[in-house]
């Protein structure tokens, strides 16, 4: 009888570590997982307009408030926010990356001037598709979308050579000078994940020093939220 109990026990053990292990491999995954793109793509080609628009309205906002106006507000799309980020992102890219000269074989006089047209076209074929692959990784990491008075933000890092999708729901306000948020969900991949696990550890990372720098508001914005699918931002 003893013996019987004690083979039940020892089944029921590993049938609950194979549960465990399910679970496990599941959960990786689903974290593994991509998820549905937060915002919908955007052509490459169009993100400088939309890029534009979004520096255009905010200096309506500043120039308002030069003019000693006070309420003014503007909205922005997620295309225009999600184009802004993306085109501030390759020129800080293109700033800070170094040209680099080759060496070349001396050419005939008579026939340098072809070559230079044709140097010139390849080089800025070159450029445009350089500038292309640049925008579109550039809307690949970082991705905004805005549903009723929530934003979603979707970025992707990399670990151990794999793409691995963080994207985080919640609301968008104004602090001290500050844009705060207040997470409402987070998933890893595919997999949601409780926010009560990772809301300290996000408040915590935001409040580091360079990280709070990036989240200051210029100082004739007052107040900043999500309204009807759409970001909003109040002038002083």
């Amino acid at each position: 009888m003893g013996k019987a109990k004690e083979n039940s026990a020892f089944s029921f053990y590993k049938l609950l570590r194979l549960l465990i292990i399910i679970g496990m491999v599941g959960a990786l995954a689903l974290m593994l997982k991509k998820p549905g793109p937060a915002a919908t793509p955007i052509m490459p080609e169009k993100v400088a307009g939309n890029a534009q628009g979004f520096s255009a309205k905010l200096e309506q906002l500043k120039s308002a408030s030069e003019r000693g106006e006070s309420g003014a507000a503007v909205a922005f799309t997620s295309d225009e926010v999600n184009s802004f980020i993306a085109d501030a992102s390759v020129r800080a890219a293109q700033s800070n990356s170094v040209p680099t000269e080759s060496r070349q074989e001396p050419v005939p006089a008579a026939s340098q001037e072809a070559q230079a047209d044709t140097t010139a076209s390849s080089q800025a074929a070159v450029l445009d598709a350089a500038a292309i692959e640049q925008v579109r990784a550039a809307i690949k990491r970082t991705q905004l979308a805005f549903e009723g008075d929530e934003v979603i933000a979707q970025a992707v890092v990399q670990r151990y050579g794999q793409d691995i999708y963080v994207t985080v729901r919640g609301k968008l306000g104004v602090s001290d000078g500050y844009v705060a948020f207040t997470p409402t969900g987070f998933k890893i991949g595919s997999l949601a994940v409780p926010v009560s696990m990772v809301g300290e550890r996000l408040h915590a990372k935001l409040a580091e020093p360079e990280n709070r720098d990036k989240l200051k508001l210029p100082d004739f914005i007052s107040d900043l939220r999500v309204e009807n699918g759409q970001l909003k931002i109040v002038q002083k």
